[in-house]
């Protein structure tokens, strides 16, 4: 009987001993990534799959250590009344197992990059079988700097330029840190671009967008450096706007009179296009600056309309007014349009009716030049008058 009892003891222990690599084998392997800083989710299924089982205890294991770092105890009481406890040498009120979650779960807050790991969860039935998962946890560390340069190498916030229209953008994007190395991309108006990606070093990642002679299209234009290694949180992204110099597309006088009638008042407007920034009108009389009258500006930053409103004398008659249009800040491409003053003056004609023994006639004459509406064409109309002395 004592050699029975020796022989079934041995049995006993070499079946335990070699149910522990089975158990490890048989555990179910996931993976979890985390942000460093933020909350990490280590699920743990603790649902026995039969209605009369209940879960006794969980415990959770940290690599190939032997004690476990967190319990959740529901021996001998209600499952909403389970003993919960962490080692506080390990995540102490860091962590807390919640159970309300499908599949419950170990929330570990603040995570540290000493946290990366695989965790065990063993799961422990009052009849099922116990059950073991292995979660394999990765801490991300996200990139801390984004930096973008210009053509000169300096950094840029918010606006890069204003560039000369034709001109090349080279633009350098910096990303620094992250783990895993992340990927930094160019956007513009949030549409992929390719550029130019070179990794300097395990932590400075480098892309550089060239585009050729920017034209007027590209005004106000948006361009994004991204970098991300991670689906958990958003992108570190840094945006600048491209400012541009654009000349004068058109300067037009709409209306230009045939005539005009010397003393009387006429404003003449002169419409100046696709200057930025905003332009500067000036008008001439025969290439002098012509001041006479009032002026008046009016638009936006790429159209002026410039009014000057003047009475013409005699001496104008015969002359050019012109209206110049101007990029302060692209002198030499400046747009015109003019036209020739032709004055008339209000006179008095006197002559004779042609009969020897009739009166003198006096005779007045007075020219008007109306603009007509409906064409616009320019006609005179001639008032007579006959006065018998």
């Amino acid at each position: 009987m004592r050699w029975v009892l020796v022989f079934g003891a041995i049995c006993c222990c070499v079946t335990c001993q070699t149910l522990v690599p089975d158990e490890e084998e048989a555990a179910i392997v996931s993976s979890v990534d985390a942000v460093l800083g933020r909350s990490a989710t280590l699920p743990c299924d603790i649902d026995p799959g039969i209605r009369e089982d209940r879960v006794y205890m969980v415990l959770w294991y940290r690599d190939t250590h032997t004690k476990p770092i967190y319990s959740f105890d529901v021996r001998g009481r209600p499952f909403n009344k389970a003993i919960h406890w962490s080692d506080p040498m390990v995540f102490g009120p860091r962590a807390y197992f919640v159970t309300v979650s499908k599949p419950a779960a170990l929330t570990l807050d603040g995570v540290t990059l000493n946290d990366e790991g695989i965790y065990r969860c063993r799961v422990d039935f009052r009849t099922t079988p116990t059950r073991n998962f292995a979660i394999n946890l990765t801490v991300i560390v996200p990139p801390h700097q984004v930096l973008v340069y210009d053509n000169s190498g300096r950094d840029i916030v918010g606006i890069v330029g204003p560039l000369e229209e034709g001109a090349d953008l080279v633009l350098t994007c910096e990303v620094r840190g992250g783990r895993p190395t992340p990927t930094v991309s160019w956007f513009m108006n949030e549409r992929l671009v390719e550029g130019d990606v070179e990794a300097i070093g395990d932590t400075l990642m480098v892309n550089r967008l060239a585009v050729k002679a920017v034209r007027r299209e590209h005004l106000n234009s948006t361009y994004k450096c991204q970098a991300s290694n991670t689906k958990l949180m958003m992108p570190a992204e840094k945006t600048v706007r491209l400012e541009l110099l654009l000349r004068p597309l058109s300067v037009v006088i709409p209306y230009k009179p045939r005539q005009m009638v010397a003393k009387q008042d006429y404003t003449i407007q002169c419409q100046v296009t696709g200057s930025r920034p905003k332009a500067t009108v000036t008008w001439t009389r025969d290439n002098r600056d012509f001041r006479r009258g009032k002026f008046l500006e009016e638009g936006n930053e790429t159209v002026v309309i410039s009014s000057v409103t003047f009475s013409p004398e005699p001496e104008d008659d015969g002359t050019f007014l012109k209206c110049l249009g101007d990029n302060p800040k692209l002198p030499g491409f400046s747009q015109e349009d003019s036209f020739k003053l032709n004055v008339v003056s209000c006179g008095e004609i006197f002559t004779s009716n042609g009969y020897s023994h009739g009166p003198d006639v006096r005779q007045h004459f007075k020219q008007t030049s109306v603009e007509k509406e409906t064409d616009r064409r320019l006609f005179a109309d001639v008032y007579w008058e006959n006065r018998n002395e």
